[in-house]
C-alpha cells in the first residue's frame, strides 16, 4: 500500500478529491466560504491522522467520513447559538 503521508502522495489525494469533498461539504450547508473551510479542514485533519502512522485502506471514503463528521459538528455548533 501508497504511504499517503508523503508530500506528493498526499497532493495526488487532495487533487482528486478537492472538488467532491468541497461539493460534499456544500451541499449540506449551502455556504461556499464554510464549505470551504471544512473541505480544507478536513484534508488537514487526514493529513494529520496520516502523518501519525496511521494507515487508511480506502482514503476516499475516509475524507467523506471525515467530512460528513466535521459537518455534523459545525451544524450542532451553529444550532446550539439559537
Amino acid at each position: 500500500m501508497e504511504n499517503l503521508a508523503t508530500h506528493d502522495a498526499f497532493l495526488h489525494v487532495y487533487d482528486a478529491n478537492a472538488d467532491a469533498i468541497f461539493r460534499h461539504c456544500y451541499l449540506r450547508i449551502w455556504n461556499r466560504d464554510r464549505a470551504k473551510e471544512l473541505m480544507q479542514e478536513t484534508f488537514l485533519k487526514t493529513w494529520k491522522y496520516l502523518e501519525n502512522g496511521h494507515e487508511v485502506e480506502n482514503i476516499r471514503a475516509f475524507l467523506y467520513r471525515t467530512a460528513t463528521n466535521l459537518i455534523k459538528a459545525d451544524t450542532s455548533k451553529t444550532t446550539d447559538n439559537y
